[in-house]
């Protein structure tokens, strides 16, 4: 395992907990320092994200901190709002979100990105 692992992996954990988003640090640790394609650092860090979401959401719930009916009213339109845009990431760029992100911007798919 590759020494700075532990700090990226406790850097990541400690920014998660405080609300900063641990997928910026844990991200660029595995693309930039393990040279991990894209894809696969994602998967990674969707991996890590799941435990530590699940102790912050039963953290939220022992404090009485989670409105349930404004957290349900939003998951039921977040849930078709995730699946519409994994078919559009599909359609416009064969799967890859980098792909994706930098043609989104352009309109017609100038920035695209080829594989």
């Amino acid at each position: 395992m590759h020494p700075l692992s532990y700090l990226a992996s406790l850097l990541a954990g400690l920014c998660g907990a405080m609300g900063f988003g641990s997928g910026t640090v844990l991200l660029l640790y595995l693309t930039v320092v393990l040279h991990l394609d894209p894809q696969t650092a994602q998967g990674i860090n969707l991996l890590f994200f799941l435990p530590c979401a699940a102790l912050a959401l039963a953290v939220y719930c022992r404090n009485n901190d989670l409105p349930f009916r404004p957290a349900l009213r939003l998951l039921v339109w977040t849930l078709p709002g995730a699946a519409v845009g994994r078919c559009c990431r599909y359609r416009c760029c064969g799967g890859s979100s980098a792909a994706f992100w930098l043609w989104l911007p352009c309109g017609k798919g100038e920035g695209r990105m080829n594989h």
